[in-house]
């Protein structure tokens, strides 16, 4: 009768609205994810740049660190040599003294 038919009307009614509902979500989902995805892309090539960046960065102070080391050893070889120069000097000048001293 029509009570029965009524009944199917609405539950065909409210399925049709369940069915619209989930594929209103399915959309909202779909964007998001797509959202989500391009999001990750962006920051793994942000992430690529940054250790590319770092890897450069990296060999720059080690050629820096390379350099200072060559001048500190060129330093340190330039005081031993001044060093030498001035010992000998020294005992140049005691050696004049002490044959003047015997000339005495």
């Amino acid at each position: 009768g029509a009570p029965s038919e009524r009944r199917a009307a609405e539950a065909a009614e409210e399925a049709l609205e369940a069915i619209r509902e989930a594929d209103a979500r399915s959309e909202e989902l779909e964007e998001e994810r797509a959202r989500l995805q391009e999001e990750l892309g962006t920051l793994r090539f942000s992430l690529k740049d940054m250790k590319s960046f770092q890897h450069k960065r990296v060999q720059e102070l080690d050629g820096q660190v390379k350099r200072l080391e060559r001048q500190r050893r060129k330093l340190e070889d330039e005081q031993a040599a001044r060093a030498r120069v001035e010992q000998a000097a020294s005992e140049a000048e005691v050696a004049s003294t002490e044959g003047q001293l015997r000339r005495l």
